[in-house]
């Protein structure tokens, strides 16, 4: 956490092999991670895009690190973040909450990112879902336009149809 402090490029590229150390403890790993995150640093928030890719089946972190990512809102947090979403490797958890995260940020492009994943998802009925909730409360254009596309999309369950409609009835546009 002190390193985080610096801002220092040095610190920033430390607290990322941190993160991505399997050698260090679970717990100290996800401050690390956190650490980064809090930085508000650019270069910070590539280096935990990037990492958020290189941890692979390590899900737990997976999770803190694309919560982190989506609380800097920056465009590189969101484009990991959407990769996320879209990675059938990653649990439905992980990629839930990377969802939520992203519809979280309150930043145009995350909401774009979504009205494209939602579409992208195809037959991952769960997560069109969760993600045609999120967009609902974003209450963005772009997200009432992919809302409305999941209502007329036939190849959804009527559950999920039902709950984009009542997700876009909730936007107020």
């Amino acid at each position: 956490e002190a390193l985080a402090g610096t801002g220092c490029g040095d610190a920033v590229k430390a607290l990322a092999a941190v993160v991505r150390d399997k050698n260090d403890t679970a717990c100290v790993r996800k401050r690390a991670a956190k650490a980064l995150a809090g930085t508000g640093n650019g270069h910070a928030v590539k280096a935990l895009a990037t990492v958020v890719q290189d941890l692979g089946d390590e899900l737990d972190l997976r999770e803190v690190v694309a919560e982190a990512l989506a609380g800097t809102g920056n465009g590189h947090a969101v484009k990991a973040l959407a990769a996320v979403v879209r990675n059938k490797n990653d649990t439905v958890c992980v990629r839930k909450r990377a969802a939520e995260a992203l519809a979280g940020t309150g930043n145009g492009h995350a909401v774009k990112a979504l009205a494209t994943v939602v579409q992208d998802l195809g037959d991952e009925l769960d997560l069109r879902e969760v993600v045609a909730e999120a967009l609902a409360g974003t209450g963005c254009g772009d997200a009432v336009k992919a809302l409305a596309a999941v209502v007329r999309d036939k190849n959804d369950t009527a559950c999920v149809r039902k709950r984009a409609a009542k997700a876009l009835a909730g936007t107020g546009n």
